[in-house]
């Protein structure tokens, strides 16, 4: 007990449990500084962990540019890159890409800076033979497409050639021009023109008939260029008409496969200057129709008679 009456010792335990109530400054000091180093230490995780998200991206989109570099260069071929403007795809920047998140900078790193300065946008194929070495390539193209369409032959028109003979023998053909000159589209040869006539054939469709009239040595010559037109090299191209007027050649009697009519109109006079009644090789392919004309040799194409079943058997093919 004091000198008051008053007990020190339980005065001693109230100011304790006064005293314990309270915070000192020293405690809240120490409870900001915690929460200071938890909330920085979080915030360094977070830190850390997008600055670990942004690097792999730019390793990702490094890796991705050196390799679309790589393919660009083992696409083009050798003959594209010499002389061609140098051009390079650009690596993106890993600091750009932590800056800004990698979307602009990712936009930016698709186009190609080319020599220059200028950009273009890699998205678009650019083919590496543009310009005249194209254009050398399809004209070649163009004048190959050509010839082999002027092979196979392109002009839809009926060949129908009138072919003279010798003018000593045949008086000046006076009748066959004048029926070549009636026949529409058709034309008059003279005996040593095949070449030309045979070029002619070539550069017809197959689906066109070919009517040939000779007379003479002419009606020699349509069955020189029947028997060439009846090989491989020809395609076997069928003669749809073959007139003969007094041929002279002796090996000219049998008529080849792909004649599929042959008019033989022979004279009963010089034994020279006709070669006789004509035979098909295959009579199941080839019709042959001999007639023995009472007329000289050089009368026989003038005759009406003969002219009108030649005109008509054209018009019977076309």
């Amino acid at each position: 007990m004091g000198p008051n009456g008053v007990d020190q010792n339980s005065n001693s335990t109230t100011n304790t449990r006064v005293n314990s109530g309270r915070r000192s400054p020293g405690s809240k000091t120490s409870n900001k500084l915690k929460n200071i180093l938890g909330k920085a230490k979080a915030d360094s995780v977070q830190i850390s962990d997008e600055a670990k998200q942004k690097a792999k991206g730019a390793l990702k989109n490094i890796t991705k540019g050196v390799t679309k570099g790589a393919k660009e260069i083992l696409k083009a071929p050798l003959s594209a890159l010499k002389g061609a403007p140098t051009s390079v795809t650009p690596i993106p920047s890993p600091l750009n890409l932590l800056k800004g998140g990698g979307s602009k900078d990712d936009e930016k790193d698709q186009s190609i800076v080319a020599a220059d300065g200028k950009k273009e946008d890699s998205g678009k194929k650019e083919d590496p033979l543009k310009g005249n070495q194209a254009g050398g390539v399809e004209k070649n193209e163009a004048k190959k497409i050509a010839k082999a369409i002027k092979k196979k032959g392109h002009i839809r028109k009926p060949a129908i050639f009138f072919i003279g003979g010798l003018e000593t023998f045949s008086g000046g053909y006076g009748g066959i021009k004048k029926m070549a000159e009636s026949v529409p589209g058709a034309r008059y040869y003279s005996w040593d023109q095949k070449d030309e006539m045979i070029a002619e054939i070539d550069k017809r469709h197959v689906s066109q008939p070919v009517v040939l009239v000779g007379h003479s040595y002419g009606g020699d010559t349509a069955f020189e260029m029947a028997e060439e037109l009846n090989t491989l090299d020809h395609n076997f191209r069928q003669v749809n008409l073959m007139v003969t007027l007094d041929s002279v050649g002796g090996e000219n009697d049998i008529i080849p496969q792909n004649v599929r009519k042959n008019l033989n109109f022979f004279g009963e006079g010089n034994p020279l200057l006709n070669d006789g009644p004509h035979v098909a090789r295959n009579n199941q392919l080839s019709d042959v129709i001999n007639e023995l004309r009472s007329e000289g040799h050089t009368e026989l194409d003038d005759t009406k008679e003969i002219q009108y079943k030649i005109l008509k058997e054209i018009n019977l093919q076309l």
